[in-house]
């Protein structure tokens, strides 16, 4: 399904262009499903990878709701010019904090709930002009119920690589889960 749906998307366009005619994409699973729950808000905005030229083309989240109804705490996004965003201090990802996004377009779905899923690319080629950032963060007037929600990361790249035979999903907080992203929430000076 993320093959298909990354071959027809709009980022299509600039993964051919990244692969040129050479070889096909494919896609490999990065990291074990992860189930979460979600509530607070959120201080900046970013993306999960910022690779060089010998990384994959891109990855991509698969992001379900398990809610019944529209949760409290939404996944948002913003697209941004690379420049406006900050790199983490091991470089591997981007930043912006929420104050920067004011003036820019900001898109979730108020609908968000049990049955939609979201397919995003959620790290890029350090060579890119543009990126779109996420995050999940409260909009309070929707709902007072917490997000649940499904994740599965994938890369994207050119050479065949099989999945990497990780566990199982395992239920953990979103702050749980940012813990494993490395310097990421420890570098930021917002």
């Amino acid at each position: 399904v993320v093959e298909d749906e990354l071959s027809r998307g709009l980022y299509a366009s600039e993964l051919r262009g990244l692969r040129g005619d050479g070889p096909s994409l494919h896609v490999a699973r990065y990291a074990a499903p992860t189930l979460r729950r979600g509530e607070g808000y959120a201080a900046y905005l970013h993306n999960d990878a910022w690779y060089d030229a010998s990384g994959p083309l891109a990855l991509v989240n698969v992001w379900m709701v398990l809610n019944d109804r529209p949760p409290r705490n939404q996944l948002v996004f913003c697209a941004a010019a690379a420049a406006d965003a900050a790199p983490s201090a091991a470089r591997h990802m981007l930043h912006l904090p929420v104050g920067a996004a004011r003036g820019k377009a900001v898109a979730f779905d108020p609908e968000m709930c049990w049955g939609r899923f979201y397919i995003f690319v959620s790290g890029q080629r350090n060579g890119a002009k543009r990126v779109l950032l996420h995050a999940a963060t409260d909009l309070p007037w929707l709902s007072d119920e917490p997000r649940r929600s499904l994740e599965m990361r994938f890369t994207v790249q050119t050479t065949p690589e099989a999945a990497d035979g990780v566990a199982p999903a395992t239920l953990v907080s979103d702050s749980e889960a940012e813990s494993d992203l490395g310097l990421l929430f420890n570098d930021l000076d917002v």
